[in-house]
């Protein structure tokens, strides 16, 4: 039986989304390959349901590798406290900590010393910066493949808005990233354009007050096949 490798993009605390589309648009099975590309958290209203759904497949026997994204990177900085907390409250940390039931946090504004679950702190300190494949390359936010050693430049990889493609490096592959929220029929072109080597599924699940977003995207890597998933969480 053919197996299948699906790439989803950020998901933002979507919960009820995610898991649409996991068991209800791609139906995964066991023997495929799930690649997650980072912003699990922040924004959304189910943070810690997205984590302790990715973390029961595993459980499960599903295949499910995850990257890291922005805003685990802010997420873990944001445990030092101070600016580094600050940063992550203008992006959406507050969701997060309303998630695992620490409001109180939010009021004090300082996290330092703080520590969640050892579940929650394995996930995120197990999660990749790039997976690179013999016909794709998955990254969170983009790539520079001009730089000597471009994998190691982590910063750009989990923040850059502008993938630099240099062909004598990237050959027949594709980068594959989220990160900058795109309308869904950009994504589509980008997909089916056989001369796109920079293909970005960001559909914004989370900003679902823009008309043109609000979608979760996922890619089968085999058949190049786009799906997608209107944002089900409702308000919040």
């Amino acid at each position: 039986m053919t197996r299948h490798r699906y790439v989803i993009g950020d998901i933002h605390g979507c919960l009820k989304t995610l898991r649409y589309m996991v068991e209800e648009i791609i139906r995964l099975e066991t023997g495929d390959t799930l690649y997650l590309l980072g912003d699990y958290v922040d924004r959304g209203p189910d943070s810690k349901g997205v984590i302790d759904f990715i973390i029961s497949l595993r459980e499960k026997g599903y295949r499910v590798l995850t990257l890291m994204g922005n805003h685990e990177d802010m997420l873990l900085n944001a445990m030092e406290g101070g600016a580094q907390f600050n940063q992550w409250m203008r992006n959406g940390g507050s969701f997060t900590l309303k998630s695992f039931g620490l409001e109180k946090m939010i009021e004090t504004g300082y996290m330092s010393g703080f520590g969640l679950p050892d579940p929650y702190l394995g996930f995120l300190h197990d999660l990749k910066f790039y997976v690179e494949m013999d016909d794709v390359i998955l990254v969170h936010a983009g790539i520079d493949l001009s730089l000597p050693d471009p994998f190691s430049e982590t910063y750009i990889l989990l923040w850059t808005r502008q993938t630099v493609i240099e062909k004598k490096v990237l050959g027949n592959r594709k980068v594959i990233h989220g990160h900058t929220p795109v309308p869904l029929t950009v994504i589509r072109e980008m997909v089916d354009d056989p001369e796109a080597n920079d293909i970005n599924i960001d559909g914004g699940c989370v900003y679902t007050m823009y008309r043109s977003l609000g979608y979760l995207a996922a890619l089968d890597l085999d058949k190049r096949e786009l799906m997608w998933v209107k944002n089900l969480e409702g308000s919040w």
